[in-house]
């Protein structure tokens, strides 16, 4: 499951953190709201990366949004997270 993390590559060390800004209810035992994960780039399974409301990457993402029902609640994903516009994979 890809944990919702803002990350920063630290050049020099080769080595991404991040603080989670949402962790799903089964995984709060082990993960809160706020905590710093380090973790190096072969760990990266999937990225987005998004600049002034247009997302690249974010492959699980996209797949969640097409299971939702309607426009209305890709419409409300979207805006939750920022996007409004998504970039050609």
């Amino acid at each position: 499951m890809p944990l919702p993390v803002k990350c920063i590559f630290h050049i020099e060390e080769n080595f991404l953190s991040g603080v989670f800004f949402e962790v799903p209810e089964e995984l709060t035992k082990w993960h809160q709201v706020g905590e710093r994960l380090g973790f190096g780039p072969e760990d990266v399974f999937d990225w987005m990366v998004i600049e002034n409301g247009h997302v690249k990457g974010a492959y699980t993402l996209r797949v969640t949004r097409e299971q939702l029902g309607s426009e209305k609640e890709k419409q409300e994903y979207d805006s939750y997270i920022g996007i409004s516009s998504y970039e050609p994979i």
